[in-house]
């Protein structure tokens, strides 16, 4: 096969191979000799340690040890990279600049250790067109290309038969392997083939997405609490972060915390400030299958990612969200925690969800339905509102979204937002934002001619009967003069205060 492949693909040229799954290095040996350019570069990526887990009957974890030693191969073009891919893999990805023709040998047994390398694989080939070929004896139905949305539709894809046994054909044999287009490549399913030989369930694919603006300390710890998700071995996520600062304030945050972290990073700006482009630039970086949002002075509990995808494809729907609860930086005044200023509504997971109660603070939904859309997010909306308007269209759409209440996220509540003046200009933010969405704007009009005067004439009782409902009712005044003022074209907050 391997003749066959070097013969149809590379034909002598300069190659750069990438190897997953070496053990003996039979394989890396061969190519070696099958290619004699001197500009060729061949890696070869294993623990040597065997499997990392049980995989099939007979094969459990610790299977194909060699004791941590590696091939002894007298080419100075072959090197190896030794260590669990999960550790080793993304950081060479990041380093690793292709230069030559690439060749990806996906020779690697579990399914996750499969995964991996073909979800980075725009950082190993850059704008190459590259050649996948897998060894149908070990991996017969993981399906690399096509439906897995990894492969670049150029791709060539190689299939060694199942009933081929080890050796037959490799690499001084003559059978020929069947060369796909990784659009037509369609032999089974996944599950089928997890049932049959006992792998795991394929990897669910996560590209989490945080949108930041100069705040430097709390997206740090956001990103380290990220490294500390519990995926139980069935998640591979990717981190997209998006500045929305034109001086990359972010960028020293981001480059330190990628140099070390076991998830791929990308790092891009979006140097207009508005939220809605920030958003948009994310999920256009977001390649995975499932799309999240967290806020960047959020951080999650340990197992939030989990919950959100198991209730999101348990139950089939487009999305799923989740409560976010306050962590005070320091004790705040009585009357803020008596008024639940930084409480939110909470439901039984399951249930279904209304646009109006939707923000993307702590949201996983399916990247399939935002497909084709000319603009996720709508730019008019700013630095406000853009969420819901985007919950509203979707549902409208025909989507579903649920709540899960445990997937937890936490966001952090400094001083200065237990400021009265902090609140009461997030309200008349809030409200010019609310005349934006379509639905019920007449009537929104009516409610705030009403209760504006309504609640201005109760509010010395309020005060008498506690400062926490004195605020709240405040609050619900300037959330109503915001669409008054809107309506008149009047605009006393220009900017979001963070």
């Amino acid at each position: 096969m391997y003749q066959y492949v070097h013969r149809s693909c590379v034909n002598g040229e300069a190659m750069d191979y990438l190897e997953f799954g070496v053990l003996q290095g039979d394989s890396i040996r061969c190519w070696a000799g099958l290619n004699k350019h001197e500009d060729s570069r061949l890696y070869g990526f294993d623990s040597f340690e065997g499997l990392p887990e049980d995989w099939r009957k007979g094969q459990g974890k610790g299977h194909f040890d060699v004791g941590g030693n590696m091939p002894q191969i007298d080419d100075p073009q072959v090197k190896f990279v030794k260590g669990w891919f999960d550790s080793t893999v993304p950081t060479f990805a990041r380093e690793f600049v292709a230069k030559n023709r690439p060749v990806m040998h996906l020779n690697a047994d579990l399914y996750g250790s499969t995964m991996l390398p073909l979800h980075l694989e725009k950082l190993f080939l850059g704008r190459h067109k590259f050649y996948h070929f897998r060894v149908w004896y070990r991996l017969s139905s993981l399906h690399l290309t096509g439906s897995s949305g990894f492969a670049d539709p150029g791709a060539t894809v190689f299939e060694w038969p199942l009933s081929a046994k080890r050796g037959q054909g490799a690499c001084g044999g003559t059978s020929e392997p069947h060369a796909q287009n990784p659009q037509t490549a369609n032999a089974g399913t996944d599950a089928a083939y997890a049932d049959r030989v006992g792998m795991k369930e394929p990897l669910k694919q996560i590209s989490v997405c945080v949108c930041t603006y100069k705040r430097p300390r709390f997206l740090k710890r956001l990103l380290q609490e990220l490294t500390a998700q519990e995926t139980g071995g069935n998640l591979a996520l990717s981190i997209v972060v998006v500045d929305n600062d034109r001086l990359e304030s972010a960028k020293p945050v981001v480059t330190d915390f990628a140099a070390s972290s076991r998830w791929p990073v990308t790092y891009c700006v979006e140097p207009e400030q508005n939220i809605a482009l920030a958003r948009n630039k994310g999920v256009a970086n977001a390649a995975s299958e499932f799309v999240v949002f967290i806020d960047d002075d959020e951080f999650p509990g340990p197992d939030w990612l989990r919950h959100l995808c198991e209730t999101c494809q348990r139950a089939g729907v487009a999305g799923v969200l989740g409560p976010v609860r306050p962590h005070f930086e320091q004790e705040p005044p009585a009357w803020v925690r008596k008024g639940g200023f930084y409480e939110r509504p909470t439901h039984a997971t399951g249930f279904v969800m209304d646009w109006r109660e939707c923000r993307t603070g702590n949201v996983l939904f399916r990247r399939s339905i935002v497909e084709g859309l000319p603009e996720v997010f709508r730019r008019e909306f700013g630095s406000d509102g853009e969420d819901q308007d985007f919950f509203r269209r979707m549902i409208e759409r025909g989507s579903t979204f649920l709540w899960c209440n445990e997937a937890v996220v936490f966001e952090v509540v400094p001083a200065h937002r237990w400021r009265r003046r902090f609140m009461l200009q997030r309200a008349l933010l809030r409200g010019r934002n609310c005349l934006r969405h379509p639905d019920g704007r007449g009537r929104a009009i009516v409610q705030s001619l009403v209760a504006v005067p309504l609640y201005g004439l109760a509010l010395p009782f309020l005060l008498l009967a506690g400062h926490h409902l004195f605020m709240k009712y405040l609050i619900k005044i300037c959330d109503h003069a915001g669409r008054l003022l809107a309506l008149v074209g009047l605009n006393p907050v220009e900017k979001r205060e963070l």
